[in-house]
C-alpha cells in the first residue's frame, strides 16, 4: 500500500529525493519477512520506470527485484543530490542486503562472483559517503563492516574505521558491538569482552551485546552461556540469539553428564528450554535457509517434543542441503530420520535409510537397526544384529548389550534369553534391567527358585531412581501368592518413607482392589484423584471398577456428581481408551436405573464401543 501511494507522488513529482528515498526504504523492508514468504504486488508502472502505465495495474515481485527497485531508487536520489552523504550511504546498505539475501542461495560460481561485485558496489559507495561527510560516526561503522567482511577482508582498515567512528560518538552502542564482534572474530576475547561490556552499560536493551558475551561465555561457563543467550532472546528477534540458545539447550540435553547435574533442572526443565527453543529455531530457519545445522537441530528439538511428522520434514530439508553420507550432520539426521519414520511404522522407508547408514562400527547404530528389526517382528535377526554389538561396544556396554539380546530372545528361545540376562548380570558394570526381566520371566513362569534369586540380589541394590521398580515386582509376586496381607505391609511402608510419590499410593489402591478390600481401595483413590495430577491410566480403570462394583451391588446414589465426574475425567485424560468408554456406558446403565437419565446415552455408547 505504501509503494501504491508513493508512485502516485512520484508520477506528480519526480524531482523530489524525499519521495524516492522513502521508496527505497520500503523495498528494503522486504528484508524482515522470511525468504519463502516474500512475493508482494507493485504498480508496473514504477517498477518499468514508465508513467504513462495506469497506476493500477500490478506485478507480482520477489525479494531480489524489490531489492533492485531500492537500488535503482537510491540512486535516482545521488544523481539529483551528489553533494548529500547519506544518499551515497543509503545505496551503501541496499547493495548490502541485496548481498545478504543472495548468499542465502548461493550455489554457483557467478553467484559468488555477484556477492564479491555487489560487496564492492556497497565498499565504494560508503568511502564516497564519507568523503562528502567525515563527520558521521555511522558512515565509518559501516565501512569497518564492510572491510570486515570475507570478500575484502582488510581487518586493520575495519579496525580503524571502528575506532574512528568511536572517536566521532563514544556513546554508540552499535559500535562497540561491532568492535567486540572484530575482536571475537580475532580471538582476542579479553578485549572483546571489555568492548561488549561498554555497549552493554550504554544500551542494555541491544540484544547483539548479549549475544557476543554469550560466544565467549561458551568457552568459559556454560551456566552464563545460556543465560546470556535466553536474555537475548527475551531482548527481540535476533536469528544469532535463537540459534544459539537452541544449540546450547541440545549441548545441554544430549550430554549425559550435564543431564544428571541441576544445570538440566534448573535451566531446561523448570524453564522449559525445549519448547522455547524449538520455537526459536523454526523462526531462524523460517530466515535462514541454508543453515542444515540448525534444520538438523530442529528435528531433534521436535522429536524430543514428541512431534514426529514435523520433525521428519525438517530432517528432509537437510538432505536437499547436504547430500553427503561422510558428513556428520548428514549422517546424525539420516539416523533420525530413520528412527521415526520406523515409529510411523514406514518400515521399507526407513530400511532404506538404515542401507545408507554404515551401522557396524557404532554401536548406537547397531541398536536402531536391531530395534527396526525387533519392530518388524524379525526377533532372530534383531538377536543377531545384537551380538554383532558385542564386538564392538567397551566394557561399560556389554551388559545393556547382553539384556537388549536377552529382549529380542525372550521372543522365541526363553532359555537362551535367560542365560543371556545372567551374562549380562555378571559384567563389571551391570545393567539392573537384566534383573527385572528374570523377575518378570520368574513371575509369568512361577518359577520360585528363580524370583528368590532375583530378589537376593535386588537387595544389594542401593540406586534410589530403582526403588518402585523392586517394590512393584516384590507387590505383584506377594498377589499372584495370594498373600495380600504382606503385599499391603511392603507397600504401606514404602507409601510411609516416600509420602510424597503418587505412584506408591496407587500402587497401594491396587494392591487393596486385588485382596477385594474395595471400600479402603477406594478411599485411598478418591484421595489420589483430588490430590495429585500424576495418576496413570492403571490407576483410573482401577477406580472405575471399584466405583462400578459399589454402584452394582450397593445400589449407590451418587447426589455429588463425583462417580460421573471421575468418569469424565478418565475419558478427557485418556480418549483413545476403549476400556474406558466400555466402564463408562456399564456406569451409566446402573446411574440412575429408575429416572432412566442415561439410558439413551448408554445405548449409544454400547453401539460405539462394539
Amino acid at each position: 500500500m505504501s509503494i501504491k501511494y508513493l508512485t502516485k507522488a512520484i508520477c506528480v513529482r519526480k524531482d523530489l529525493c524525499c519521495v524516492w528515498k522513502i521508496l527505497g526504504d520500503c523495498c528494503n523492508m522486504i528484508r524482515f519477512y522470511p525468504q519463502n514468504n516474500s512475493i508482494i504486488s507493485i504498480p508496473t508502472c514504477i517498477l518499468k520506470k514508465k508513467f504513462n502505465i495506469p497506476d493500477t495495474e500490478t506485478t507480482l515481485v520477489s525479494n531480489q527485484e524489490l531489492f533492485k527497485l531500492a537500488e535503482e531508487s537510491y540512486m535516482i536520489c545521488c544523481k539529483l543530490r551528489p553533494d548529500c552523504g547519506s544518499y551515497f550511504y543509503d545505496l551503501s546498505l541496499s547493495y548490502l542486503f541485496q548481498y545478504k539475501s543472495l548468499s542465502l542461495t548461493v550455489q554457483s560460481m557467478s553467484d559468488k562472483a555477484s556477492l564479491t561485485l555487489l560487496i564492492n558496489k556497497s565498499k565504494e559507495c560508503l568511502i564516497t559517503a564519507v568523503n562528502l561527510d567525515p563527520t558521521d560516526h555511522l558512515f565509518w561503522n559501516n565501512l569497518g563492516i564492510l572491510y570486515a567482511f570475507t570478500e575484502i577482508n582488510k581487518p586493520h582498515l575495519a579496525q580503524h574505521c571502528f575506532l574512528k567512528s568511536l572517536k566521532i560518538d563514544e556513546s554508540d552502542a552499535v559500535t562497540w558491538t561491532n568492535l567486540g564482534v572484530f575482536y571475537l572474530i580475532n580471538e582476542e576475547n579479553k578485549k572483546a569482552h571489555e568492548c561488549f561490556k561498554k555497549s552493554q552499560a550504554l544500551d542494555p536493551e541491544y540484544g547483539v551485546a548479549w549475544i557476543g558475551q554469550a560466544f565467549i561465555a561458551e568457552t568459559v561457563n556454560i551456566e552464563d552461556c545460556i543465560d546470556l543467550y535466553r536474555h537475548a532472546v527475551e531482548l527481540g528477534l535476533h536469528t544469532e540469539a535463537y540459534y544459539g540458545y537452541a544449540r546450547i539447550v541440545c549441548r545441554i540435553s544430549n550430554d549425559a553428564e550435564l543431564r544428571n547435574d541441576s544445570i538440566f533442572k534448573d535451566y531446561i526443565q523448570f524453564l522449559n528450554a525445549i519448547p522455547l527453543s524449538s520455537d526459536c529455531l523454526i523462526k531462524y530457519c523460517d530466515r535462514i535457509i541454508n543453515n542444515a545445522d540448525a534444520f538438523f537441530l530442529s528435528g531433534v528439538l521436535l522429536e524430543k517434543l514428541n512431534l514426529p511428522l514435523t520433525a521428519i520434514k525438517y530432517y528432509e530439508r537437510v538432505f536437499e542441503l547436504i547430500d553427503d553420507d561422510e558428513n556428520e550432520t548428514c549422517l546424525q539426521s539420516r539416523r533420525g530420520y530413520a528412527r521415526l519414520l520406523c515409529s510411523q511404522k514406514q518400515y521399507e522407508a526407513a530400511f532404506n535409510q538404515y542401507k545408507r547408514i554404515d551401522a557396524k562400527n557404532s554401536v548406537e547404530d547397531i541398536f536402531s537397526l536391531a530395534k527396526f528389526f525387533y519392530n518388524l517382528g524379525k526377533y532372530q535377526k534383531c538377536a543377531q544384529i545384537f551380538e554383532s554389538a558385542l564386538n564392538v561396544c567397551t566394557e561399560n556396554e556389554k551388559s545393556i548389550v547382553y539384556t537388549a539380546m536377552g529382549m529380542a530372545m525372550s521372543k522365541y528361545n526363553i532359555q537362551e534369553a535367560i542365560s543371556c540376562f545372567f551374562k549380562s548380570f555378571q559384567c563389571k558394570v551391570k545393567c539392573i534391567q537384566s534383573l527385572f526381566a528374570l523377575c518378570s520371566i520368574g513371575l509369568l513362569k512361577s518359577d520360585k527358585a528363580l524370583i528368590s534369586a532375583v530378589f537376593k540380589e535386588l537387595d544389594t541394590i542401593s540406586d534410589l531412581k530403582y526403588r518402585f521398580d523392586i517394590l512393584k515386582l516384590k507387590s505383584v509376586y506377594y498377589c499372584l501368592e495370594k498373600d495380600f496381607d504382606k503385599a499391603i505391609r511392603w507397600v504401606s511402608k514404602y507409601v510411609h518413607e516416600y509420602p510424597a510419590e503418587t505412584r506408591g499410593w496407587i500402587e497401594l489402591c491396587l494392591c487393596l482392589k486385588r485382596s477385594k478390600n474395595y471400600d479402603l481401595a477406594l478411599l485411598i483413590g478418591k484421595i489420589i484423584f483430588a490430590t495429585s495430577s500424576q495418576a496413570n491410566l492403571i490407576f483410573y480403570e482401577c477406580v472405575q471398577y471399584l466405583l462400578l462394583q459399589k454402584l452394582i451391588q450397593n445400589k449407590y446414589k451418587d447426589p455429588s456428581g463425583y462417580l460421573l465426574k471421575m468418569f469424565q475425567t478418565t475419558l478427557h485424560m485418556f480418549p483413545d481408551n476403549i476400556a474406558s468408554w466400555s466402564s463408562f456406558s456399564k456406569f451409566l446403565k446402573n446411574y440412575d436405573e429408575k429416572d432412566g437419565e442415561f439410558e439413551l446415552v448408554s445405548t449409544q455408547l454400547e453401539k460405539i464401543v462394539t
